[in-house]
């Protein structure tokens, strides 16, 4: 039987969303979209990208147990929303699985987990570590032993080396490389194709090759 599964949110990341669940549908039927959540009211009995919106966040709540959710947030403008709306939903991190495409390369002793999103041609290293609500873009690496704190966004084209950690609500922008070892500040933001060669703390903002702070990240814990 398939497993019943609500997006959260309805904006442009939802069709990425709905083509992952497409592929892994394709290789084993596994979920059944039951439709979409968005406070927008201009949204709200419509249909985007072929998927229902059938109410607001609110209704989360109300529905079964046995449903399963999916965040479609995750924009380099929304990404941060995504830990504010798990928490006003009040649902359980058990309830939202991991969504893997079938053309990632996830090594054996990669750990992943709750309400991660894995995108095609992405690869996770021996070792490596998703926290929870995490996204990996497409065709990104992680490096053995690599760490993604929860909340993370990897975007595309992002090489994460062995043992480096990238922390809490940070953002990787495109292209970008994260040497060995080196640790990445939660709620940072790093600037497209920069080379990050040194540690970059809490709430930096930081680009180039090799990557400088160049201010604070406007972020709000």
């Amino acid at each position: 039987m398939s497993r019943k599964l609500v997006i959260i949110g309805a904006s442009n990341a939802l069709r990425e969303i709905y083509g992952i669940v497409h592929a892994i549908n394709n290789i084993a039927p596994t979920f059944e979209i039951v439709g979409a959540l968005d406070d927008s009211m201009s949204l709200q009995g419509t249909r985007v990208g072929g998927v229902p919106v059938i109410g607001s966040l609110d209704f989360a709540a109300s529905l079964a147990d046995d449903i399963e959710f999916v965040f479609a947030v995750g924009s380099q403008k929304t990404q941060l929303m995504r830990d504010a709306i798990f928490t006003k939903l009040g649902i359980d991190r058990s309830r939202f699985p991991a969504i893997i495409h079938p053309k990632a390369d996830i090594d054996v002793t990669s750990t992943i987990g709750h309400g991660c999103i894995v995108h095609p041609g992405a690869c996770l290293g021996p070792g490596s570590h998703l926290g929870d609500f995490s996204i990996v873009a497409v065709n990104s690496a992680l490096g053995p032993d690599s760490i993604v704190q929860e909340f993370a966004m990897i975007t595309s084209l992002v090489l994460v080396l062995s043992r480096a950690v990238v922390g809490r609500m940070a953002f990787i922008g495109s292209m970008t490389c994260i040497l060995e070892d080196i640790q990445v500040g939660s709620f940072s933001r790093i600037g497209v194709g920069s080379v990050v060669a040194r540690n970059v703390p809490d709430h930096a903002l930081a680009m180039g090759s090799p990557s400088r702070v160049i201010g604070k990240n406007a972020t709000v814990e």
